[in-house]
């Protein structure tokens, strides 16, 4: 039992005809040396991070949940975007792809870009495309963040 953070991976054997083993939730979670009160001695989680595409990767090797670089701010340029998606192909690189309102201006692509950047030191170039819409999953959802940089947990994280 040593602390860490990871991929949370189970098995649920409550489907008798084929159960999922080692199931790979796409969830993180954080690891925890202490102890249940009840007394069992199963392995703890301290927090749930977030799921395993939802964090970028800085220039210098650290990893950045959304909720780091953009949930966790205010951002009053957000008023004026229809839609926004981020895609990481390159360390340290985000593109922002937005779909703007009318009164958006170079103002609010230089809010975006200073407070992100502040939230992890400098560490990230984030480019602007403008694009008249975002493409919708298979599914028919947008999804915020296109992560296509394989994001290798046990270090690094910043909150």
């Amino acid at each position: 039992g040593q602390e860490g953070t990871g991929e949370i991976v189970a098995t649920g054997f409550n489907n008798y005809f084929m159960p999922f083993i080692r199931y790979k939730t796409g969830d993180i979670g954080v690891r925890t040396k202490e102890k249940c009160n009840c007394g069992r001695n199963y392995p703890l989680l301290s927090r749930i991070e977030g799921r395993e595409q939802e964090y970028i990767l800085t220039k210098d090797d650290k990893i950045v949940s959304l909720t780091g670089l953009i949930f966790g701010l205010h951002f009053s340029a957000f008023e004026k975007i229809k839609q926004m998606q981020l895609i990481q192909e390159e360390k340290g690189l985000i593109i922002i792809n937005v779909v703007k309102y009318n009164n958006y201006s170079s103002r609010d692509e230089e809010e975006i870009r200073t407070k992100m950047n502040k939230a992890v030191c400098g560490t990230l170039d984030i480019k602007f495309k403008y694009v008249d819409e975002i493409e919708r999953t298979v599914r028919g959802k947008h999804k915020f963040l296109i992560q296509k940089l394989p994001i290798k947990f046990g270090l690094n994280i910043m909150h």
